[in-house]
């Protein structure tokens, strides 16, 4: 799956969040999209997310690596909550999960 487009259908764990305006009025949704890590051939380990509804951000799949499928996940992980927080919205205070706009993301 390293070159394959994530998509609910073919991702291993998925997370909607609220895109709010100014008055907490929900105006529309991101997508946080992971898949399975998997061995790749040089024995280590890469695992796939996206992220999109977020217009600053590129709709792509992308990989982090590491050297067993536990680093893997948690390097995509931190680098989800890493390009989220660098995003207006989030600096702005209008990216919500659960209703909260404090809440971090992926914990």
């Amino acid at each position: 799956m390293n070159n394959t487009k994530l998509n609910r259908d073919n991702c291993f764990l998925s997370r909607d969040l609220d895109i709010c305006n100014d008055r907490g009025e929900l105006v529309a949704v991101a997508t946080i999209l992971i898949g399975k890590p998997v061995e790749d051939n040089d024995s280590a380990w890469s695992c796939s997310y996206s992220i999109s509804g977020i217009a600053e951000l590129n709709d792509s799949t992308y990989r982090v690596k590491g050297v067993d499928s536990i680093q893997a996940l948690f390097g995509v992980f931190s680098v989800i909550e890493g390009t989220l927080s660098g995003t207006q919205i989030v600096q702005q205070g209008l990216l919500q999960w659960c209703g909260n706009n404090k809440a971090h993301f992926l914990r």
